[in-house]
Order: structure tokens, then sequence, then C-alpha cells
């Protein structure tokens, strides 16, 4: 295998981790925005505010 091709692997393979750890960095950050609970802030807000308060 030729030198350049052996770089051009190597940044490609590179490249495929920082997609894989990106994403996995991207979900953690979700998780934790919503501290854990799976569903959505508007969601949650809207199961535990009393219907018509407004709040």
């Amino acid at each position: 295998m030729c030198l350049y091709c052996m770089m051009n692997e190597g940044w490609h393979r590179l490249l495929e981790y920082d997609d894989v750890y990106q994403t996995a960095q991207a979900k953690a950050r979700e998780r934790e925005s919503n501290y854990g609970f799976e569903e959505s802030w508007d969601e949650l807000r809207d199961q535990v505010t009393p219907s018509g308060t407004g709040r």
C-alpha cells in the first residue's frame, strides 16, 4: 500500500471516529439539558401545570 493511501485511510478513520464522538457528545448534552428526563420541558410543564392557570 502506498504512503498516500495509508495516510488517506488514517484521516478517513479519524473523521469517522470524530463523527461518532461528536454524536455521542451531542446526545450527552441533550440528556443533561433536561436533567435526565426523556420528555421535553414543554411536555413536562404541560403535565404538571394545572389547567387554566396559564402558567
